[in-house]
């Protein structure tokens, strides 16, 4: 039995993340912690993989993009109480949009995840 299990842009590529995150509550202690860090799906960094797997890259054909939503009840199907969700904005590769993105961070907080181009979930092992 493991004290934490974490999961870092894994359950993007697997075929049944859901089995995936049932054997990761499996192999926790009770009162363990699961960490889970992926890919955001409503954001630029995750359109452009997208098009990527449609455009023929094996590597982002198959991917799949998540929400807090979906993570949330993904951890909580497989017996683990969900503690909290959080985003990290992607800003683009160019300093004025950044800048001029940044701006509004505040702003775009309240609007959830927007923007996050990468979400991490920590679901705790009731015990």
């Amino acid at each position: 039995m493991f004290d934490i299990v974490i999961a870092v842009t894994s359950l993007c590529f697997i075929e049944d993340p859901r089995c995936a995150v049932k054997e990761a509550a499996r192999v926790l202690r009770p009162g363990g912690v699961f960490i889970v860090g992926e890919l955001g799906w409503l954001n630029w960094w995750a359109l452009s993989r997208t098009v990527r797997g449609w455009l023929g890259s094996a590597k982002w054909r198959h991917a799949r993009f998540w929400s807090l939503r979906q993570l949330r009840r993904l951890v909580i199907e497989a017996g683990l109480v969900f503690h909290t969700g959080r985003g990290a904005v992607y800003y683009p590769p160019m300093a004025s949009i950044a800048k001029l993105i940044s701006r509004h961070d505040r702003r775009m907080s309240m609007l959830g995840q927007i923007g996050a181009a990468f979400l991490t979930v920590r679901a705790d092992k009731p015990g």
